[in-house]
């Protein structure tokens, strides 16, 4: 959503009309995406997609709403945005050394948000929990803003979200950067 509507401003400028986001979250992206595949092919709707939707849910979900080999043509990558593991400040932890120690110490006990089933940071945590062995609850949100909100309001003690929507918790010190 940052990156269309920081886009937005410079498409319409660059083409001459109004150029309008419309944000549907859910589904791994499947929502938003979906409408873009069903739209009618005038070159006048532009998804802008994450990996999720584009290529991971094809693999995770038993069934898609759309194909996104056949019912969407590429145009470029637009952007790379980093991922941030992020913990509320009164979780005792301070590094991924300290956070995975935490963990095994309290099986079951931490949960950790993204910014959805199937996303990028779904997949992340659920790497980390196996490669680390150990366990924590996933908590599914419709995208990184709405998980660093619960997360610097202490709705759940860890994020594995976008920087963009964590860092501004980060630099008022409402949430940590673990990793």
């Amino acid at each position: 959503d940052l990156v269309a509507r920081a886009m937005a401003p410079r498409m319409a400028a660059r083409l001459g009309q109004q150029v309008l986001v419309e944000n549907r979250p859910g589904a791994g992206g499947n929502i938003g995406m979906d409408a873009v595949a069903k739209a009618a092919p005038d070159g006048h709707t532009i998804g802008l997609g994450a990996a999720g939707a584009l290529s991971v849910n094809v693999s995770l979900l038993p069934s898609m709403p759309f194909d996104p080999l056949k019912d969407l043509a590429p145009v470029s990558m637009l952007a790379i945005i980093p991922i941030v593991v992020a913990a509320h400040p009164s979780v005792p932890v301070t590094d991924a050394k300290s956070l995975i120690a935490h963990a095994k110490a309290n099986p079951g006990k931490l949960s950790f948000g993204t910014t959805g089933n199937g996303s990028a940071m779904h997949l992340a945590g659920e790497l980390m929990k196996q490669m680390a062995e150990f366990d924590m609850v996933h908590v599914p949100y419709k995208g990184g803003a709405p998980a660093a909100a619960d997360l610097a309001g202490e709705q759940i003690p860890l994020a594995i979200v976008d920087l963009t929507s964590a860092l501004p918790h980060i630099r008022s010190g409402r949430v940590k950067a673990i990793g």
